[in-house]
This record gives structure tokens, sequence and C-alpha cells, in this order.
């Protein structure tokens, strides 16, 4: 077999290219060339028909999983619009009970108003009404105590001992008696036909004094009361003593229930809705929560003060409630004038000196335990102004010299900030993942990729939990951060909204400085694995801020940079991990969970929690609608609710050791240091074109 391009090489030189064979030399060697490039065209080919393939199956798959979740979303929209459809229900079933509710409270006072009346009107006529109940007392009494027939001539003499009894006893007994059966159905009937030639429910008094009748009712017997409930028959094993035992003891708990009535008509059973102070205006709402306990719905501000100091019950989480959201409906001031005035309240006419003493001494020990939480907890409230404190300083120091040097202690404390600058120790903290020669070396322009994921996210938690441990509970209500003196009413939480914002930006600046494919690929890992490290940290504020400012518009559009990114499974998959946490659909549902979970330290995105202030802001009345001068503490228990969440990791302090040179970067060069939207886009133009490649 002939070597062709051996013999080719030999005869090239030669000037015998007249030579057939010469020639057709050449040829057979130009056909071997381009085999050979054809070959190498059929490999490129191949090779970018697999790749293209690969995107198309890639795309494809992307677009089934968009469909799938096009579809979920649309299912969970579907289960929001129902649920909102039966909730819409419930609120309107709701409103027409209350609604039947009103009606039936009007009702019964329309009842009482006829009672009161014919109450007045018989005693006009002449009749001695508390004669009568007594004569129906003693009636009652005789059919509910029925004693054996063995012994009749005893149950008689004891009947007429009871009614003819002048004793004070007795007579404060049988009044009891007789007031309690005004409200019950067979008195009323009772009462009714012992006046049968009078019609009062049909005449109503006009304001010159005459009568008129009034044509909504048409029969004495129209008025439909509760019907009485039937007695037991009597144990027929029972003997005389025990029936007059039981009696007695029957007789004495109404002579004290009697009693106590009079002392202190403004009592209320815990399962009363509302309580009236003072004729019908009620002053003080009650219901019962989620959890089945009364607590106050509304109430004038008095009352509320009244309800903190109480001698009968100490409601701590009353308490926080209330220093944490008073500021929505009064003053310093005024709350320190209430409590100057309750602490010196006087004693009243129908109080003995004992009670008096008695009550005062607990209620003075609450309005102290009032101030001690107020001065521990809330100081900046006198930072300004110590001086308000001075007349409740001198009146606690009237009565009890002690308490009032406790308090003084306190403020003296706070003055010098001992109780809440706490002095946080480094001992136990990590060491620093960052060259010690170069702790204090300013930084101006540097890679991101040049420091450690771990160390900058530490000295990111630092910086973010100063901001975040100075908000103020103050900052929290009426919308401060959006109103007009917003820097002066909430400069914390416009400044962790600063934060947030700097930095997202800031990450997205990181990523379009990098002309360099291969560059933005590794930058944007490093700023996965910075937050990673920050959630960690429990530093959600700055993994929610780092993963908004990789998916900025500017930064999503980078297809082909992404794609780099995705070829490296676990950056990938952290990434769609931590989208995962931080997604805000159905109101940060994933977040909330998570939070739920978090030991402290932690550092929020107080986001979720002005949100939801927003909504309580939004959704509720200051004062309630039917008792417009009732505070509506309901919505302040909302609200504090909230305000407690948003705060709730304050008062855990990260251990970490500060590297200052970056800290001095996060704080001074970064808030400076991002390009505008417009460059950013201009950017991330001019890296991938739409259509183009990079």
């Amino acid at each position: 077999m002939i070597d062709i391009e051996s013999e080719l090489d030999t005869n090239l030189d030669s000037n015998t290219s007249d030579n057939p064979e010469v020639e057709l030399l050449k040829w057979k060697h130009e056909v071997i060339e381009l085999r050979k490039k054809l070959q190498k065209m059929v490999g490129v080919v191949q090779q970018y028909k697999g790749k293209t393939e690969s995107t198309i199956h890639e795309e494809q798959e992307k677009n089934k999983k968009f469909q799938t979740d096009l579809i979920e979303e649309k299912k969970k929209r579907l289960e929001f619009v129902n649920l909102l459809k039966q909730l819409q229900t419930e609120v309107k079933a709701k409103q027409s009970k209350i609604q039947e509710l009103e009606e039936e409270v009007n009702s019964l006072k329309h009842k009482m108003e006829i009672r009161d009346k014919i109450f007045i009107q018989l005693q006009e006529k002449g009749i001695d009404v508390q004669s009568l109940l007594a004569e129906h007392v003693n009636e009652e009494e005789n059919n509910a105590v029925q004693l054996p027939n063995t012994d009749t001539d005893k149950q008689e003499q004891n009947s007429e001992e009871l009614i003819n009894d002048e004793d004070s006893e007795n007579s404060q007994f049988k009044l009891g008696l007789a007031e309690n059966f005004l409200r019950n159905s067979t008195a009323m009937n009772f009462i009714r036909n012992s006046a049968k030639n009078i019609d009062y429910r049909r005449t109503v008094t006009m304001g010159d004094g005459a009568e008129k009748e009034n044509p909504e009712i048409s029969t004495p017997n129209s008025l439909h009361l509760p019907k009485k409930k039937h007695r037991s028959e009597p144990n027929p094993k029972k003997t005389n003593d025990d029936s007059d035992i039981n009696y007695a003891h029957k007789k004495e708990s109404l002579v004290s229930l009697h009693e106590s009535q009079k002392s202190s008509p403004a009592a209320i059973p815990k399962h009363d809705k509302t309580l009236s102070q003072g004729g019908e205006k009620k002053d003080v709402i009650f219901d019962l929560d989620y959890e089945g306990e009364t607590v106050i719905m509304g109430a004038t501000l008095e009352k509320l003060v009244e309800r903190l100091t109480s001698p009968a019950t100490y409601d701590q989480k009353m308490l926080f409630q209330f220093l944490l959201t008073y500021r929505s409906f009064c003053t310093t001031q005024q709350l320190l004038d209430l409590l100057l005035k309750r602490y010196t309240e006087p004693k009243s006419d129908d109080v003995s000196q004992e009670q008096y003493g008695k009550e005062m001494l607990i209620i003075r020990v609450r309005v102290v335990m009032v101030m001690k939480k107020w001065l521990s907890d809330y100081w900046y409230d006198f930072s300004d102004q110590p001086e308000k404190l001075k007349p409740l300083l001198d009146a606690v120091r009237q009565t009890n010299s002690s308490n009032a040097d406790e308090l003084e202690k306190l403020i003296v404390e706070q003055k010098k900030g001992i109780a809440k600058e706490r002095v946080i120790s480094t001992k136990g903290a990590p060491e620093a993942l960052y060259p010690k020669k170069l702790f204090d070396t300013p930084i101006v322009d540097f890679s991101i990729t040049e420091i450690h994921p771990t160390e900058f996210a530490r000295q990111l938690t630092i910086v973010e939990y100063k901001v975040y441990k100075n908000i103020k509970p103050s900052e929290c209500l009426k919308q401060s951060w959006n109103k007009p003196g917003k820097e002066e009413k909430a400069p914390n939480i416009l400044a962790m909204i600063k934060q947030f914002n700097d930095v997202s930006n800031w990450v997205a600046t990181q990523v379009l400085k990098e002309d360099k494919l291969k560059k933005r690929v590794k930058v944007i890992t490093h700023f996965v694995q910075i937050a990673e490290s920050c959630k960690q940290l429990n530093n959600l504020n700055a993994v929610l801020e780092i993963i908004s400012g990789l998916c900025q518009g500017s930064v999503d559009r980078l297809k082909h940079t992404w794609a780099g990114v995705h070829k490296l499974a676990n950056v990938k998959q952290s990434f769609e991990l931590l989208k995962a946490l931080v997604v805000p659909t159905t109101n940060y549902k994933v977040m909330r969970e998570y939070l739920k979970t978090v030991s402290p330290p932690c550092i929020p995105y107080i986001g979720i929690f002005l949100t939801d202030l927003i909504f309580v802001e939004e959704g509720n009345q200051d004062f309630l609608i039917d008792h417009p001068h009732c505070i509506n503490f309901d919505k302040r228990r909302r609200l504090a609710s909230v305000i407690e969440e948003l705060t709730r990791w304050q008062a855990s302090p990260y251990c970490l050791q500060a590297v200052p040179a970056l800290l001095s970067f996060l704080i001074k060069e970064l808030p400076r240091s991002w390009y505008s939207e417009k460059s950013l886009y201009e950017r991330s133009w001019k890296y991938e074109a739409r259509g183009g490649t990079s």
C-alpha cells in the first residue's frame, strides 16, 4: 500500500507538477483534510445538539413546574376566596345575632321601665307594695319549705314568727327577698293582679306630666317575662330540724347578698359582659376572649387605671398591654395624674374606716408596682423630664418611705443607664475568621469574595442587632413610621428599613459591578453562603435583604449568570431553600412558622409585624362604636400582642467578636456604595442583552 502523505511530501518540491500522479496525490491529500474537518464539524454539531436538547428539556421541565405552581396558586386563591365568603357569611350571621341581642336588651329595658312605672303608680294609688310583696314572699316561703304534715301547728307558728318578727336582721332579710322577687315574673303578676282597675302599661307619661295611650302595647299580659322555675319537691325523709337548718342557711345567704349589694352596688359578677357605673352610661365593657377569660373590651381612662390598681385582683397581663400601648390614647402626664389621684383617693361616706384602710393599703401597693414596671421598662417616657415624677414620689413618701426609697433608687439607676446599658461580654465568642493584622485597616473598596461568608454574616448581624434592639414600643403605635414627623416618632424603625434597603441594593451592585460572567457567578455563590450563615445566626432580616438583592429585576434577568450558578447543585439547593423561607405568599406564613421554632438570639424581619400593626390600626376604631366615650382596649390588646412579637428578642444579645474594619465599612461605606436602579439595569442589559448572549 502506497503511503500517500510521505510520497506527496517527497515530491512537493519537484518541478514535475504536470505529472498526473502528483496532481492525484494532491487531491487525495485535500480530500483527507476535508474529511478530518468534516468529522470535527460533525462532532461540534453533535455537541451543540446535545446541549440544545438538554436546554430544551430543562425549559420544558421549568415550564411544567411553572404550570403546576400556577395551578396550585389558582387552587389556593380559590380556597382563599371560598374562605373569605365563608367568613363574610359568619360575620353577617354574627351581626344579625348582635342585632337580635340589642333588640332583646332594648326590650328588657322597656320592660324594666314598665315595672318601675307600675311600682310608682301603685304607690300613688295608696297601695302598700312592700306589704304586698312581704305577703307574697311569705307565701313563696311556705310553698318552698314544706314541712311534714305531722307537725302542721309548728309550721304555722314558724311562719307567723317569720312574718311578724320586728328584728332588724329579719327586716333586712324580708327587704332583700322583696327586692329579688320584684324582678321575678310571679311577683310582677302578683302586683299586676292587685291593680286590676288600672291599665298601667297602656299609658306613658309625657313631658308635661300628662298621660297618653301607648299604641305599641295592647294589653297588660303582653309583657313576656321569664317563666318561674318550679321548686323541686322536698325530700320526705327530711326532718323538721333539717328543714329549719336549710331555711336558716338560705335566709343568712340572702341577707349577706343584700348587705353586699348595699355596700358595693358597683360589684359585677364575672359572667357579666357590661359594667354600669352611674346610670345607664357604661364606663367598662367586659367580654370573653378566645381562651374564655373575662377581659375588658373597652373603658374610660379612669376605669382602666382603677382596674390596674384594683385591690381585688392583679392583672399582670393587662398591665403589660397597657404600658405598651397607653401612648395611643393618653399622655404620660395624664397617666401620672390619675395614678396620683388613685394613690391619694379619699374615704367615701359609705365605707368604714377599717375597710378603707385595708383597701387603700392594697391600692397603694398596686400603684407602686405599676410605677416600678413603668420606670424599669419604659424609662424613656421620663428621661427628658424626670421632675414629672416628683408629686407622686412625695405622696408615696408620706405614706411609705421604703417604697419611695425603692422608686428613687430605680430612677437614679435609670439616669445612670445601669439598668438598660448592659455590658455584653464577648467571652466565649467564636474566633473571628479575619486576619488580625487587618482588624483596624480601613476598607473602602474590595471584593466580597475576599471575606469569609461566616464572618461577614457575623459583622452584619452585630450592626443590625444594634438597630433592632433600639426600637421602642412607642414607635409602633399609630403607624408612626408612615406619618408626618416620622423621623422623630419612629427613628429606629426607619433606621431598620433603611438598613434593609441599603444592603439589598448593595448586594445587587456587587453582582453587577463584575463584567465577567464567571466572577458574577462567584459573587452570587458567595452571597448565598452569607445568607446561609445569617440563617444559622437567626438573622432573618439579613437573609431576606440578601435574597431580595439577588432577586432584583436587574440581577434576576441574567439567565446565563444564573445558569452558571445552577450548575453548582449545593448552591442551587441552598438558594431555593432560602427563597422558600422568606417567600411573602400567605403573609409570610413559612417565616412566621419558622420564628416559632427559633431560640434567641434572633433578628426578625420587622416588615411582617409592621404589616400586622397596619391591619390592626386600620381595622379597629380607637373608641368603641356603641360606647364612644370608652377607649377600645381590645384594639390595644391586639397591638400589644404584635409589638410583643416584634420586640421579644431585644433582650437577648449576640455574643460575637467585633472586627472594627468590617464594622466601619458596613456602617459608613456600605450605605453609599450602591448603584441606582437605572444604573443597575444599564449594566444588566450591557452584560446580557434581550435574547442575546453574555
